[in-house]
């Protein structure tokens, strides 16, 4: 489950990154792949610091063998939240797609990978299914107030 978590967390920084580049009007893909791209690589370093640090602060002990292994996996494979977004400035770098409704595009595949996330967090739980709709349902919700709420703030 911990990687979920991850997966979580660079998926709403992604979508932020992704929610700037399109309100304050970024239109060359290009620098908007590389802006996703850095800021992704950023945040899933930073994930594995802050799991290694907290680890050692709480445990006395650096993590070691198959925990750190496990961490490094879950930290890293967090950089597969860009792929929607990187496939779409890729293509409006080629012409594709146009320029101006990449990032709009790459937003509603941040959207629709969010939901996969939060579908496939829930889907194996020995929880009833109604628990399950509700939780992926208050995930939507978070994700529609974050969406709305960085367009507000950039606007």
């Amino acid at each position: 489950m911990e990687s979920i978590k991850e997966l979580i967390y660079v998926s709403f920084t992604v979508l932020a990154v992704l929610i700037v580049i399109a309100v304050h009007g970024e239109t060359e893909p290009l620098a908007a792949l590389v802006t996703v791209s850095v800021t992704t690589i950023a945040m899933a370093i930073s994930i594995l610091a802050a799991t290694v640090l907290s680890h050692l602060v709480v445990h006395d002990e650096m993590l070691g063998g198959p925990a750190l292994r496990h961490v490094v996996r879950a930290s890293l494979g967090s950089l597969v939240t860009v792929i929607p977004a990187a496939i779409v400035f890729i293509l409006a770098v080629f012409g594709a797609i146009p320029p101006a409704g990449a990032p709009w595009a790459a937003i509603g595949l941040s959207v629709v990978s969010l939901v996969a996330i939060s579908l496939i967090a829930v889907r194996k739980t020995p929880i009833p299914w109604w628990a399950r709709t509700l939780g992926v349902g208050g995930a939507l919700l978070l994700i529609a107030l974050v969406v709305v709420s960085q367009i507000f703030a950039h606007n």
